[in-house]
């Protein structure tokens, strides 16, 4: 479902993802942002996230949290995204390799925002994921034109 956050701003309902699921955690308290609502909610076990835009300049905000109770600590949830321009195929722009919500925030339960810029010539903006240990999972992704 779309979700309107405390600013006002509408996000809009989970789509573009290329498998996985999805799991609603309404009463979750999280750390570290003006938006907590936005991270009660988090697709995981999924391949890639896609998206077709205008060529032009945007910058994508990837959101992050480690939600999951049965996470024990910073290293047990490890997964690589990439960020491309174009198809799982295309060009990438941005890769980060063992990349663990946890460690990157400092904590379990608190946000992580990874804004990448991304110019795109091929019409579309793709992110792949590749589990490591446990599944990738993300809370919310936001493509703002620049």
């Amino acid at each position: 479902q779309p979700l309107t956050d405390s600013k006002g701003v509408v996000w809009a309902a989970d789509t573009g993802f290329e498998g996985g699921s999805t799991i609603d955690r309404p009463d979750l308290q999280v750390t570290g942002t003006t938006t907590p609502e936005i991270y009660r909610s988090e697709h995981y076990s999924m391949d890639s996230w896609s998206t077709k835009v205008p060529n032009g300049s945007y910058l994508v905000k990837l959101h992050f949290s480690e939600d999951y109770d049965g996470i024990a600590s910073a290293t047990d949830r490890l997964f690589t995204y990439a960020v491309k321009d174009g198809t799982a195929a295309g060009k990438t722009i941005k890769e980060v390799k063992d990349f663990s919500p946890w460690k990157a925030s400092g904590a379990q339960f608190k946000a992580y925002v990874d804004s990448v810029p991304v110019k795109v010539t091929a019409g579309q903006i793709t992110i792949t994921f590749t589990p490591q240990a446990e599944n990738p999972q993300i809370n919310a992704i936001e493509v703002v034109p620049n």
